[in-house]
This record gives structure tokens, C-alpha cells and sequence, in this order.
């Protein structure tokens, strides 16, 4: 037994990414699955200040999410309102219709753990833009994504512009 495939990584070790959308989307990622090298999980802490949102109300059609809060308080969104969270809750997010989810930063902001799974291609549908998103990992010769955000009501046939 070598343990070379086990790593530890500190989160003060991990350079935030900021991320900002107009007024009401912000926050800091800190990602921490990639560096330690994590093949089947994502995962990454997410600082979102008081009033701000990380990502718009969503839910996956491939992807399964966990996030547990580490500090602070929030409100989180779902299908059936608003609740409260504060440090020691955890959110579970299965894929499929019913599992809309989005976190809201409360009072001097809140710090979660999100975890996810990794697989792709994935379908996000973003109920409240009328949206769906198609995501695939890096898989061009130049490591760009496929990612594609079109409006849900506007669907064409399968042989539009076929001949």
C-alpha cells in the first residue's frame, strides 16, 4: 500500500474565483476537486454575501448535489418556498423535476460545501428564465466546453433543415 493517490489540500490553499452577475448574482468558488484529483466528484466551498446568489433556481437532469453549510446563514429556494439555513444543514438535490434548488446568502453571508457528480453530457433546466442548458466536460481538441443555453419554449423538430 503507497497511499499516493490519497491528497489533502487546505481551503486557504485554494485561490478564490469570483464570480459576479449583475446585482443580484455573486460569490467566491474555491475549488477543491480538481486539484486533489478527484475523477467521479465535484466539489468545491461556495462564499455567497448577504443578498447575492451563487447560480439561478435550477435543477439537473444527470447530476446528483449535496450542499452542507459550513458557516453562516441562508435561505435556500426550492419548489416549495423558502427555508432557513444555517451551519450543520445539508441539502440534498437529486436529479429530475422537484429538485429545484438556488441558495441565497442571509445575514453576513454563508459558506457552503457543494458536492456533486460528474456526469456528462448533462441537462440543467432553469424554470423561472424558461431555459435548458447542455453541458459536456472538456472534450474538444482546444479543451472547450460544450455549453449551450437556449429557451426551452423555442424547440424545433428533429428534421428541421434536414433534406
Amino acid at each position: 500500500m503507497s497511499g499516493e493517490n490519497v491528497k489533502v489540500i487546505n481551503i486557504d490553499a485554494v485561490e478564490p474565483e469570483p464570480h459576479q452577475h449583475g446585482d443580484g448574482f455573486a460569490a467566491e468558488f474555491r475549488q477543491l476537486g480538481r486539484p486533489l484529483g478527484a475523477e467521479k466528484l465535484g466539489y468545491q466551498v461556495i462564499d455567497i454575501p448577504e443578498g447575492k446568489k451563487p447560480f439561478p433556481l435550477h435543477f439537473h437532469h444527470a447530476n446528483e448535489e449535496m450542499f452542507f453549510v459550513l458557516a453562516g446563514e441562508g435561505v435556500l429556494r426550492d419548489g416549495a418556498g423558502e427555508r432557513t439555513l444555517r451551519a450543520g444543514d445539508c441539502i440534498a438535490c437529486p436529479p429530475g423535476p422537484g429538485s429545484e434548488h438556488q441558495i441565497l446568502g442571509g445575514a453576513g453571508g454563508i459558506r457552503v460545501l457543494a458536492v456533486s457528480t460528474r456526469i456528462a453530457p448533462e441537462i440543467v433546466e432553469y424554470p423561472e428564465s424558461d431555459k435548458i442548458g447542455v453541458i459536456n466536460v472538456p472534450n474538444r481538441p482546444d479543451g472547450s466546453w460544450l455549453r449551450q443555453f437556449m429557451p426551452k419554449s423555442e424547440t424545433r423538430d428533429y428534421w428541421d433543415g434536414e433534406s
